[in-house]
């Protein structure tokens, strides 16, 4: 038996040089090993500090972000705090919910508290599309509690009791979110721009324990939690006609991270199969799909559109014109250098218990022809990147080892 089970990890995970498909990592994309300390203990990005020193090269603090360049300083720690979720404006200020509630600011590398009111159980942080307000989820996972900070005010404004799920519209400030009353479900909304506002019902929906994505301002998906042990499924409801189509059905293991400002989505699911999870990448306006065949977790991508070179075909260009651009959606993605750590049915499941941990480099995806190039690969570097975002051609994200805030140059 031992023989046999040995001959069949050789199968499946020798070598091989096939044709680069769309959204596929060029030839040596490399391989690694977790590191020993979080593999074996499970934990690591419980709390701040954790067992990150020994296992992280040393990175230098970036004091100003606008000093991230390839000439001055291409990658570092943004700030020390342990970031949940997080926020960067135009003027290059860094708001940051920690896993203790407290919300902190960071200006040119000083630290201060906006509200240094502490909270237990933080479960999860989301800004509003503009960053002017925060959604902080908190308590016991059978009591969820939800309330949302005001940055200009400092003030805080809960909401409902009862509320599930609840997500940002990508326009205003209105909430979604699932409510039970009297044992009927309801999908509803409430306006977080007005100090007092009554709860807008959508329709009755028995689905409590679900995703909520508001995707354009007439759409929001729902979708089963990851898990690779049950079938699962994403639906469209649509607010104006209040019509629900199906968009994915019967699919295991799903996971989608989604970008409202491109109409564009990446999901996770796996085959009907006891096979290893696809990337796809979804569009919003004709309900297409495209396979990205890179091995990583939606959580760990970040949508953006940028301006990109083109090859100029007269032969009369000089070196002395400017170099013709057009814009190019892209999505960067945190990809472990161990290919085989999301190849299993399972593994996106392990990941979020934290029973594995990944080291990750980072990629670019061209997503008009599926070019992939490098963005950052420091083999001193042990980063486990997620909530990955885009501001000002820098892409930041936080290190699940630590916690921490960083940012790579993307110019």
């Amino acid at each position: 038996m031992a023989v046999v089970i040995l001959v069949g990890y050789f199968l499946r995970y020798r070598a091989s040089e096939p044709e680069v498909e769309f959204g596929e990592l060029p030839s040596g994309g490399g391989s690694g090993t977790l590191p020993s300390a979080p593999a074996q203990s499970g934990r690591g990005g419980d709390s701040a500090g954790g067992v990150v020193g020994s296992i992280t090269a040393p990175v230098n603090q970036v004091s100003d972000i606008s000093d991230l360049s390839a000439e001055k300083q291409r990658f570092g720690v943004v700030a020390q705090n342990p970031t949940v979720d997080y926020f960067i404006d135009s003027e290059n200020t860094v708001t940051l919910v920690q896993p203790d509630g407290k919300i902190a600011k960071i200006e040119r590398g000083e630290s201060s508290f906006i509200s240094s009111s502490e909270i237990n159980d933080v479960q999860g942080a989301s800004f509003s599309h503009d960053g002017k307000k925060i959604l902080v989820t908190f308590g016991d996972r059978l009591n969820i509690q939800a309330s949302v900070f005001d940055i200009k005010n400092k003030s805080w404004n809960p909401l409902p009791a009862g509320s599930r799920s609840p997500g940002w519209s990508p326009i205003d400030y209105r909430i979604v979110y699932f409510s039970q009353k009297n044992g009927r479900g309801s999908l509803s909304t409430v306006d977080m721009a007005k100090e007092k506002s009554s709860p807008v019902d959508i329709m009755k929906l028995n689905a409590l324990d679900m995703r909520l994505d508001w995707v354009e301002r007439n759409r929001i998906l729902v979708s089963d939690k990851s898990n690779a042990l049950f079938f699962g499924f994403v639906t469209s409801l649509n607010l104006s006609n209040k019509s629900i189509s199906p968009v994915l059905e019967r699919e295991s293991g799903i996971e989608s991270a989604w970008s409202p400002a491109l109409g564009l989505g990446l999901m996770l699911s796996s085959a009907r199969e006891w096979k290893s999870g696809k990337l796809t990448l979804f569009k919003l306006s004709d309900n297409s799909a495209k396979e990205i065949t890179l091995n990583t977790l939606p959580s760990k991508c970040a949508f953006a559109t940028e301006e990109e070179e083109i090859n100029s075909a007269s032969p009369a260009s000089t070196s002395t014109q400017a170099p013709k651009t057009e814009k190019a959606d892209v999505v960067y993605c945190a990809v472990p250098r161990d290919f085989r750590l999301f190849a299993t049915y399972s593994a996106a499941d392990d990941y979020y218990k934290k029973s594995i941990y990944s080291i990750d480099d980072f990629y670019r995806v061209n997503l008009k022809n599926g070019g992939v190039e490098s963005v950052f690969a420091d083999q001193a570097q042990f980063l486990d990147a997620i909530n990955l975002k885009v501001f000002d051609q820098n892409l930041f994200f936080v290190n699940r080892y630590d916690l921490r805030l960083y940012a790579i140059s993307l110019k």
